[in-house]
């Protein structure tokens, strides 16, 4: 009776020190919101590795592709999300530091709700 109940406590500490390890590693992704034809926030900073989630809060559809401008060279490289839904995500890893500009090729260059022109944005990769 003894040992069973040493086994039941062992298998009940270990599971939740791995549903806590999951859940603090889901909690801290960093998540960007597409509403009013912003990302929001603008501007994030991460590490190598590290991935960001953006999220279609808003009623029209997103995307959200790499570039500022339709004629960047590196449109589409290497973010491409394709056409984002209401309630659709979007989840990217970044495995090299650097800049990534992003905007969104729907509405890059209407201005949005709070007056800010276009719906563009960056994320910073730091070693």
């Amino acid at each position: 009776m003894k040992r069973r109940s040493v086994v039941t406590v062992s298998m009940l500490l270990t599971a939740l020190v791995l549903w806590g390890s999951a859940g603090t590693a889901l909690a801290e992704r960093p998540k960007i919101s597409m509403k009013n034809r912003e990302f929001s926030p603008e501007t994030i900073t991460i590490k190598v590795g590290e991935s960001v989630e953006w999220l279609n809060d808003d009623q029209d559809v997103h995307q959200v592709i790499s570039g500022n401008n339709l004629q960047d060279p590196n449109l589409g490289k290497p973010l491409d999300s394709g056409t984002l839904l209401p309630g659709q995500y979007f989840i990217f890893s970044f495995d090299k530091p650097g800049r990534y500009p992003y905007m969104c090729v729907i509405h890059w260059s209407l201005q949005s709700i709070s007056g800010k022109g276009g719906m563009l944005g960056e994320v910073i990769v730091e070693p």
